[in-house]
Order: structure tokens, then sequence, then C-alpha cells
């Protein structure tokens, strides 16, 4: 019988932990020095100019806050970097808040489901994926203002919510502004003989841009918001409707952002070929774009195309990155695209048993590591919906690749479980599972970041949700040394393989080592693995 515990994986209930240095290097991994750890693990498209911001359609995650998905997976692993947050001023039985929101769509049950209770919760999980990718491609994030702007929740006060999240990392209208000296409008800052600046001198940023209503009646939220311009943090995408077509904005000058539900999916080809930038949901209670009306707005050059089809694995027809997984699809074919994003990702495709019970069955990357002290960290990103939920990604220590080997292993199972740690003391024995929780204002799911730590014959397990503050859930002392060490995958007796992606795996101690498929680390299998293809990037 397994035996299972329950660890309050937070700040709250638990002590954030100290990284722990041990010994310089890794036996057969690749070794970067501090100077280029920011490179790739594959050759760059530095070099080509690169498309522009308003060159590219992404899928957009249309209320990305309520679906099974977490955040991280859906800019990780299914590549929208575009994702829509509905914000509020109040919420049924809940304290009144002060420059802060309520993310939910609607405050009834059932409908005010959340990934991120609050708007600073959100914004957290933002800047905790921009802190484990800081090369990342730009993200677009969508503010839908779902109430009116009042004395406890202004306008500064959602700027200062935004730069005091993300920071610099927040690309401004100053921004935009300071790269073409003399606009005295945004229109005029990217139309004329100036223009959007390239992806390329965006990554790492964070774009917002905020929704609610149109902007032809002046006074209204976003005209009031938009007026603020080159001192605003955000930028505004009014309304095309009816009562407001896009002619109307003809003398707007802050509004280089446009919104329209499918019924006026006519002018998203007109926003394009002014030089500025649309987005297309379907409207209604459907709210996301479904495959006819997609595969529409994409004809029509539409750039942020929102949809609820999250999962690019069960809905292809949602893909809008590159065979690589450059995250963006360019409107003109013969645009100079890089063929994929920035970052250290190495992925494994796996059907096999499971890592549990008595034997295990996995694919394993490994190398034995003959230093007695190291500490492995990675990101875990895993489909999170479609999927066997009990396949798992792992940093593991292990004894011997015998089925029932001891070992010890940090995890994050493929959908709807917190991360774990789970081990086995003696050849043969059980298992023992000790699964994390998220901090406040998230759900478990949340947690994505592993920290194995192998002290001669002590290992310890932390996890995390922001990839800076682990907290311990479990130590365990063996009688003898787990030296196969590496990462380890397992599909749980899924059908067809299960995809899993783990981010900057890498050992701490003197010179950082990153662990990847093409370094020369071993790779094998425990048990039976009908299917194990290993890949560096977050596509093969």
């Amino acid at each position: 019988m397994r035996r299972w515990l329950l660890v309050c994986a937070m700040a709250a209930c638990g002590s954030e932990s100290t990284p722990t240095a041990g010994d310089a290097g890794v036996p057969k991994v690749e070794v970067t020095t501090p100077e280029d750890a920011g490179t790739p693990l594959v050759a760059d498209d530095a070099g080509l100019p690169g498309p522009r911001y308003n060159e590219v359609q992404q899928k957009s995650v249309h209320n990305a806050y309520d679906h099974y998905e977490p955040f991280f997976d859906q800019i990780v692993f299914h590549r929208a970097h575009s994702v829509e947050i509905d914000i509020n001023n109040t919420k049924r039985l809940r304290p009144d808040l002060t420059g802060d929101w309520y993310v939910y769509h609607i405050d009834a049950p059932g409908l005010n489901n959340t990934s991120c209770d609050k708007l600073t919760d959100c914004l957290g999980v933002l800047r905790a994926y921009g802190d484990a990718f800081p090369d990342h491609e730009v993200v677009t994030v969508l503010v839908d203002l779902k109430s009116a702007f009042d004395a406890t929740h202004g306008i500064d006060a959602l700027d200062a919510a935004f730069v005091r999240a993300l920071g610099s990392a927040v690309f401004t209208p100053a921004d935009l502004a300071a790269a073409c000296p003399g606009a005295k409008t945004l229109r005029e800052a990217v139309t004329g003989s100036c223009a959007f600046p390239r992806l390329s001198s965006m990554r790492g940023k964070f774009v917002f841009v905020l929704t609610g209503g149109n902007a032809c009646t002046p006074g209204g939220q976003l005209d009031t918001y938009g007026r603020g311009m080159f001192t605003r943090k955000g930028f505004v995408a009014p309304g095309i409707d009816d009562a407001c077509p896009f002619p109307a904005y003809a003398d707007v000058g802050h509004s280089i952002f446009f919104n329209m539900d499918k019924d006026h999916l006519e002018y998203s080809r007109a926003v394009r070929n002014a030089g500025l930038v649309g987005r297309v949901y379907y409207g209604g209670l459907t709210g996301g774009l479904d495959q006819p009306t997609f595969a529409a707005a994409l004809a029509a050059g539409t750039h942020l195309l929102a949809t609820d089809n999250v999962n690019y694995q069960q809905d292809p027809w949602t893909i809008t990155h590159g065979p690589r997984g450059y995250p963006f699809k360019c409107v003109d074919p013969k645009c100079d695209a890089p063929a994929q994003e920035m970052g250290r990702v190495v992925g494994v495709d796996v059907r096999s048993g499971d890592i549990d019970g008595t034997t295990d069955s996995f694919a394993f990357l490994v190398d034995e590591v003959t230093d007695a002290k190291a500490t492995w960290t990675a990101s875990v990103s895993v489909p999170s919906s479609h999927v066997e939920p009990f396949a798992k990604g792992c940093l593991m220590a292990r004894a011997s690749k015998a089925p029932d080997s001891p070992y010890f292993a940090v995890c994050r199972p493929a959908d709807n479980r917190p991360m774990r740690v789970q081990y086995r003391s003696t050849a043969g024995g059980d298992t023992t599972i000790v699964e994390g929780s998220a901090p406040p204002g998230l759900t478990s799911e949340a947690l994505f970041a592993a920290r194995l730590t192998v002290d001669g014959n002590t290992v310890t397990g932390e996890v995390s949700a922001d990839g800076k503050t682990f907290v311990k859930l479990a130590e365990r002392t063996f009688a003898l040394r787990l030296p196969l060490q590496g990462i380890a995958a397992s599909g749980h007796d899924s059908p067809v393989a299960v995809r899993l992606l783990f981010g900057n795996v890498t050992r701490t101690g003197g010179t950082p080592a990153y662990l990847s498929k093409t370094s020369a680390a071993q790779t094998g299998c425990v048990g039976t693995c009908p299917t194990q293809t290993w890949f560096d990037g977050v596509l093969p």
C-alpha cells in the first residue's frame, strides 16, 4: 500500500529554503559559463531582422484564468503568448480591496472560477514565467475592465500593479514613442515613417492592453485611460461595433489596438491594412472563437485570435506557432521569423508504465554523478488537459536502473494534481508520495518548479510556484548513495505518447551545468518504454 502525505507548499506554512551549493560540474553534461548562460541550446536567428509586432498572428487565450491549463502551461507548453484577464472591483462575500482587483468573469457560482484569485496573483504567475525564461518572446496581456475605475481602483493604481509585478519588463507607450521622436500620438508612433518594433527587440517584455467598451464617447474608461497615452503603462483596445465602427476612430490617436467580436470581423482586415493591431473573439456566451470563426479570423489577417481551445494537441486548428515552436505566425509567409523561442528546454514524448508502487517503468535522461553533493532545479511544463493525468515529469536520483531500485524524485503530474515528492526507501519496497499545495490565491496546478538536492545519502525535494521561494516537501536518508541523477518521464500506461517539457535543467555549484538531450548525458529506459523520444526545444 502506497503512503500519501500532504504538505503545504507556501511561505505561510513553510519556510523558504536556501539553495545548497554543490561541487562544480556534472560528468557528461553540457557546461556553459555565466557569460553565455542566456544563449539558447540551438543556433539563434538573431541575425535576421525578423517580423514586427503587427506583422504576426497568434492564438490568444480567452479568459485565460478559467481553464484547466494554468498560465505557465498555456504559454510554455501550448505556445499561447497572449492571455486575457478579467478584473472586477468587488466579489460577493469577499472583502473590499484597495489597489487590487478580483479576477473572474461573472460573480455567480460556476461562473467565477479562476486559477488566480486577484490581479496581483495573476501578475505574479506571469512574473514567474518571465523569471524562468527571461529571453521569452513578448507576451500580450489583455486586461478586460469589468468594473469602472473608482477611488480605490484607479488608473494610477492599475498602472502601479503592472509595474510592481513586472518592473522594466512592462513594454509601455513611452517605450514605443522612444523609437519615434516627435510623435504626438500613439497612432503617429506606429504609422507613416514610424512602425511597431520588431519582435526581436521585445524579448522578455509584457504588453498590457485594456479592453471593455468602445472609445467613441469621450469620458469613457478606455478613452480616459488612453488619453494619458505616453504616461500610461498599458495600451487600450476599444471595441469596434455597430455604434462605433472602425472609421469612427480615424482621429482617435491613442488607440492602436482594436477589439471586435466575430460579427464585426470584416473590420479586422482594415485594422491590419492601417498598420494597427486587431483582436477578434466570438462574443456572447460562446466567448472564444470556435474552429470556423478561428479559421475566418486567421484568413482575415487578425493578429490576436481569442479562443477557449488552449490545448493544441487536442485542437490542432488553433496552432499559430511554427514547427519548432516559435509562437507567432507571419501574416506575410515570406517574413524572416526565427525557428524557435530562446531558452533552454528539453522535451520528451513517452509511452511507458508508471513511477509508483514497488516497480517502475519510465524514460530516463541520466548521468552517473560521482560528487557527494548536487542540487538540481528545473521547471516542468505539462499538457494539463486531454492527457493521462498521472503521467509525470520528474527530477530523480536513483540507486540503479533496476525497476525496483530505491529512488527519490520531485515530480509534476500531467494534469489535475499538484507537484509531489515520491520515494522508495529500499529495493522492492513501496512508494511514498508527499503532495504539495500552492500559495494562497493560486490553484494547486500553479506549482511548476522542482528542486532536488543530493547530499551524501540524504536527498531533499522542494517545489515552488515562482521558481524562487521553494518549500521542502520531504527529506530522506538512504542506506546507499543514489548516483543516477537526471530527468525521469513516465506515461502511466497512456495509449498515446505523453509530451513533457523541462526548462533550465540545472546542476548548481561552481560553474553551472545544463542538462540537455544534445549533451553527452545517457538516455535509457527503466522497465518498458514503447516510446521515448527526447528532443531539445519545445517541439521535436
